[in-house]
């Protein structure tokens, strides 16, 4: 069994600077995929990326928001949604400006994160 309480707070640095924390609570040695607490800082939006995997996040609290390349615009999910994304599908998501997000995040296989640079994310939203 595992208990929220009883893992640690991780960082996640982007750039340098840490923009997220996370709790690691099922990994891939136990699962085959991941399950985590995250915590978005209010007002922060990842970089584009995409993920080689698919996975979900179930907001828990404050407002997450979501943007890929099929939406064209921002998405907000408030508590109890559940959003999907696609392996390969190219993303940002975070928290809104007002109040932090937690959402647990899982993934079908380990995780990995692949950052975009400005000319692939422009080629694949049009």
């Amino acid at each position: 069994m595992v208990a929220n309480d009883d893992q640690p707070w991780l960082p996640y640095e982007e750039d340098g600077h840490v923009h997220l924390y996370l709790k690691n609570l099922l990994t891939p040695d136990q699962i085959g995929g991941c399950v985590m607490l995250l915590d978005y800082p209010a007002d922060h939006i990842t970089e584009w990326h995409d993920h080689s995997f698919t996975h979900a996040a179930f907001v828990l609290d404050g407002i997450f928001v979501n943007e890929s390349q099929f939406d064209q615009t921002e998405l907000y999910f408030g508590p109890g949604n559940f959003v999907c994304g696609p392996k390969g599908q190219i993303m940002r998501h975070g928290a809104s400006p007002k109040q932090d997000c937690h959402c647990y995040f899982l993934t079908d296989q380990p995780f990995s994160l692949h950052y975009l640079d400005q000319e692939t994310v422009a080629k694949a939203r049009h």
